[in-house]
């Protein structure tokens, strides 16, 4: 959990990078979307947090060979990584 002070990302130019960053991660390079069309940009709401504290339990990650994908733990053996 984080703690810290929000505020919403009230201009487009700081919408419009938030969502370039996004796609530029998550979208798949042959979806045949057009950079940087957002469409509906001005109907969207986009908060930023200036952290102030963390908090949470302190557990130490499985090895490498023990985490997704290398062992799929999904209730769906379809599916694909």
């Amino acid at each position: 959990m984080v703690f810290g002070t929000i505020r919403e990302i009230a201009d487009a130019a700081g919408r419009r990078r938030f969502f370039d960053v996004l796609m530029a991660k998550y979208d798949r390079p042959d979806s045949g979307r057009p950079k940087g069309f957002y469409p509906r940009l001005d109907e969207v709401a986009v908060y930023a947090i200036a952290v102030e504290r963390v908090t949470g339990k302190e557990t130490p990650l499985p090895d490498a060979s023990e985490q997704w994908p290398a062992k799929d733990r999904t209730k769906s053996p379809q599916a694909r990584p």
